[in-house]
């Protein structure tokens, strides 16, 4: 017998049944007999031809495990199962019981220990019979419950699996029931056709009875429920969690709304000195909910929280703030306060005191939102688990820290100094304060940005044993100013040491394509925001340039035509000037965009526009001056400075050819030098000065073809960027979109569409991949609004992202289009002529309903209901050859259907070798 692990839960007493909880210890003849079982029905374990290996050997797991500090199965005799290839999902080891047990309407669990060498859930299934005479035809086989766990369980160490599991039988004693007379251990719930070989799984204890508690853990910072799961309720979220009372105060991470583990210890760091009293924060969607916080002082891999009589927290306890438990027999919080009624959530979580001689470093610090439970794992009690309740856990880094942060420095081809220019030798500055740097390339270089390690033992590996030793920051060189200087903000001057990472490359004007001289423009009508240009001086004296050999700072000209007598007043720069213009040098290569009823020009040699300073014309990343370009009637154009656009205005560009550092200056529309020829270099597009000045990428034009795609394509434009959909539902009574009531054309007896037309701007919705699916969204609302919402059996709504439903595209050629009431006959006719064109979209499991009125308010999702969903989609305008050189991005075509080996079509729902889109896929 497991003599530290093992927990014995006394249960009701049912008839000829034992009255103690079940117990299994493999040690002693406690059990009736072992072997195999698979719950697949065709399995060659179920028909005789394999056997199945499983049997009691010695124990030879038996090691002490680091984090428990014992080994975590002493025992003589583990059960040993072979996982067979050959086996369902659910192989497993089958043990049968001397006694059985009941099942009832309440929650029980059983505990099995497991180790095995794969990740993957385990599942218990129990075996028996119900003792109603109606049912007296059953033996004792009948699967009664399937119990699975949460999430994977790992491999190649002991864990403690927990499960729970009820009965649907009358629990009083005489009105029948169920009695289990086996169970079925599946330690590896997942297909095994893929492995290479078969693998022994080791199960020992198992303990069956009313307490959800593990009996111990070997995981690290663990939690009750699986990491990865994403936010199961929409109306109960965690929002953010932060710090007052620290050194930067306040300190607040925002959350992401979408799982309820988050991980922040690689990113997050917040700040406090021995002493300090500080206050936990939360930010929480919902109510009656508590607050729980940890700090692991001893750095072990785990959370204690032991508290005393009093509900203070105890003596090596890493419980430092909770809002409300009854762990002592009254409900109490942190301060040792009676507390009551537990609706706690908005209110302060209770302060705490560091103490005075707590070492400098890095600490894991744990948030939690929960109900009635300062398990650091989370709440496991049926009907309050943390998941069916909204909570959730969050773990940042805690830096206990001095007064001072060393500062070093490291890069090839160039060096990071302070603002001052001074080296980084023994450096020393003051903790968690801004910190400009500046970055000073050797010749012949330039930067493209640096990457800042702040923590403890920065020049090692991030992560060496339980929790990182530093978190990474990463600033591009756009973050820094035109003198090479960025001020690194208080978060990142954080930890013992802050090692600074400069990235220098050497300077290239190369560019991407070799392109042409093109045609002339002649009017302002043939501009394109998203074509490159030359721009050249109508009398020859040259091409507006970015000159850096002259002064990179301000707008210069290149390629002067004339002798150059008494042009340049500065001779050193005349050579410059003279030489020959590069079509394919970005410095002489240009964008003139249009964007909000203004024109600004941008260099893609010094990825800066072009703006003003009294009379002279400079190069900004962040105040573009030029805001008219002038259409002279002879094919010439001037350029508007900005100020206030007349045709009496003195702020027009014009080439200046006796002065070295101001090339171009203002003057008069019709001043000397004031009238260009803009060329367009073909071959070239770009689209940097519109994601400058819109902070994004423009909306695309919408293309005035209907074009219909399949479910593979759409979502092959969702991943691209490119999808924007008019979605019709298609029925022999209805064919409107979704957003609006005018018929899209009208459904012939052959099933085809006829009088087709494209979507109005208000019929447009925009497909946004994410994760487990999509988001729609009508396009023609602001960013962040009208996200395509539906209740299960309700109306469809527009609402923001944060509470828009997920949705699947499928087309009825996948499997798990289902099986409805009165469909196959219409599948079977639509499919002959235009299965390739069909996309669904399903809200909560449940079918679009496309026989409303077209309206948001009329489309009903029902169980049972159909909806065919034509694709619209709106690409950038021009299609493959569209001229800002982003192509439509299609999925490979393909047969689309299943099909067996030898090429027959078969149902989606067939088991064995199947061909689907060209690939084999086992089913």
């Amino acid at each position: 017998m497991k003599k530290i692990f093992s927990i014995v839960s006394a249960f009701v007493l049912f008839a000829t049944l034992s009255a103690q909880a079940q117990t299994i210890t493999f040690d002693t003849d406690d059990y009736k007999a072992v072997g195999v079982y698979d719950a697949w029905e065709g399995s060659p374990f179920r028909t005789g031809e394999l056997k199945g290996n499983a049997a009691v050997v010695n124990n030879h797991l038996n090691q002490v495990d680091e984090v428990l500090g014992a080994a975590p199965d002493p025992s003589a005799k583990i059960l040993a199962v072979q996982r067979s290839r050959f086996g369902g999902n659910l192989f497993g080891v089958r043990i049968d019981l001397k006694e059985p047990f009941r099942l009832t309407k309440n929650n029980r669990y059983a505990h099995v220990m497991i180790n095995k060498p794969v990740e993957s859930r385990v599942m218990v299934i129990g075996l028996g019979k119900r003792t109603e005479e109606a049912w007296s035809w059953q033996d004792g086989t009948a699967e009664q419950f399937w119990a699975i766990s949460a999430g994977p369980v790992a491999a190649n160490k002991w864990v403690d699996v927990v499960v729970g599991f009820n009965g649907f039988s009358y629990a009083d004693t005489g009105k029948g029931g169920i009695d289990i007379y086996s169970l079925v251990i599946v330690p590896d719930v997942r297909s095994a056709h893929a492995d290479a070989a078969d693998f022994a799984c080791y199960i020992d204890e198992i303990v069956i009875d009313d307490s959800n508690e593990t009996r111990f853990s070997t995981e690290t910072y663990a939690v009750s429920f699986d990491k990865s799961v994403g936010n199961q309720r929409s109306d109960r979220f965690m929002t953010s969690v932060g710090l007052t009372g620290g050194t930067i105060s306040p300190q607040t991470k925002t959350l992401t709304k979408d799982h309820h583990y988050y991980d922040l210890t690689t990113t997050t760091i917040f700040s406090a000195k021995p002493g300090d009293t500080l206050t936990p924060t939360y930010g929480y969607n919902g109510n009656w909910m508590n607050t729980d916080t940890y700090i692991d002082f001893g750095n072990d891999g785990k959370f204690s929280f032991g508290v005393n009589a009093d509900g203070t927290p105890g003596e090596g306890s890493d419980i430092v703030s909770y809002q409300y438990s009854d762990a002592t027999g009254s409900f109490r919080n942190s301060l040792g306060e009676n507390v009551s009624g537990g609706n706690l959530i908005g209110s302060a979580s209770p302060s705490f005191t560091l103490p005075a001689e707590m070492a400098t470093g890095l600490y894991r610090m744990r948030y939690k939102v929960d109900w009635n439970c300062i398990d650091p794992a989370g709440n496991t009690a049926s009907g309050n688990e943390i998941l069916h309740n909204g909570g959730g856990i969050v773990d940042v880094l805690l830096d206990i820290h001095g007064d001072e942060v060393k500062v070093s420095q490291g890069a090839l081809n160039g060096e990071v100094l302070d603002a001052e220019g001074n080296h980084f030798d023994n450096y020393t500055t003051a903790y968690g304060q801004p910190f400009t740097i500046k970055m000073d390339p050797a010749p012949g270089f330039t930067f493209s940005g640096v990457i800042v390690k702040s923590g403890y033992n920065v020049d090692g590996e991030q992560i060496t044993g339980l929790n990182p030793n530093y978190i990474i920051n990463e600033f591009p060189a756009k973050k820094f100013d035109s003198e090479g200087c960025l001020t690194l903000p208080a978060d990142v001057m954080v930890g013992g040491e802050v090692y600074i990472e400069g990235l220098f490359m050497e300077k290239k004007d190369e560019p991407v394509v070799d392109p042409t001289m093109g045609k002339e423009l002649t009017s302002l009508a043939e501009l394109d925001n998203g074509k490159v240009y030359a721009i050249h001086s109508s009398n020859d004296e040259g091409y507006l340039c970015y000159n850096e050999d002259v002064n990179g700072s301000y707008l210069s000209i290149v390629g002067v035509k004339n002798d150059g007598s008494g042009a340049v007043a500065d001779a050193a720069a005349k050579e410059a000037y003279h030489a020959e213009y590069e079509k394919s040098s970005p410095s002489g290569q240009w964008q003139i965009v249009l964007f909000e009823d203004n024109y600004y020009l941008y260099n893609l040699g010094a990825k800066q526009f072009v703006t003003r300073e009294n009379r002279d014309y400079l190069f900004s990343e962040d105040t573009p001056a030029l805001d008219g370009i002038r259409e002279n009637g002879d094919g010439t154009f001037s350029f508007h400075a900005g100020g206030g656009m007349s045709d009496n205005s003195t702020y027009w560009a014009c080439i200046v050819t006796n002065e070295a550092r101001t090339a171009v200056r203002n003057w008069t529309w019709n001043d000397h030098g004031s009238t260009f020829v803009i060329n367009e270099l073909e071959g070239l597009t770009t689209y940097e000065a519109l994601v400058k000045l819109g902070g994004e990428e423009p909306k695309p034009q919408y293309d005035t073809t209907t074009k219909y795609f399949n479910a593979d394509q759409l979502r092959a434009e969702a991943a691209a960027g490119y999808a924007r959909i008019g979605i019709l539902g298609v029925t022999r009574t209805g064919n409107n979109y979704i957003t609006g009531a005018t018929p899209l054309g009208t459904v012939s007896e052959d099933n085809t569409l006829e009088g087709a037309r494209a979507p109005e701007a208000s019929e447009v919705l925009e497909v946004i991949p994410t994760e487990g699916g999509y988001l729609l969204r009508l396009e023609s609302l602001e960013e962040g609004e009208g996200y395509l919402s539906c209740a299960a059996g309700g109306n469809f709504s527009l609402v923001d992202a944060e509470n828009a439903n997920v949705w699947e595209i499928a087309g009825p050629e996948d499997e798990n289009y289902g099986s409805i009431s009165g469909f196959d006959d219409l599948y079977v006719d639509i499919e002959k002529e235009v299965n390739e064109l069909m996309v669904r979209f399903i809200s909560n499991g449940q079918y679009m309903n496309g026989q409303g009125n077209g309206s948001i308010g009329g489309l009903r999702p029902g169980t049972g209901a159909w909806s065919f969903n034509y694709i619209y989609n709106a690409n950038y305008a021009g299609g493959e050859d569209d001229p800002v050189g982003i192509g439509t991005v299609l999925a490979p075509e393909a047969t689309r259907g299943i099909f067996s080996l030898q090429g027959i079509r078969v149902p989606g729902n067939g088991r064995g070798i199947r061909i689907v889109d060209g690939k084999k896929v086992l089913k």
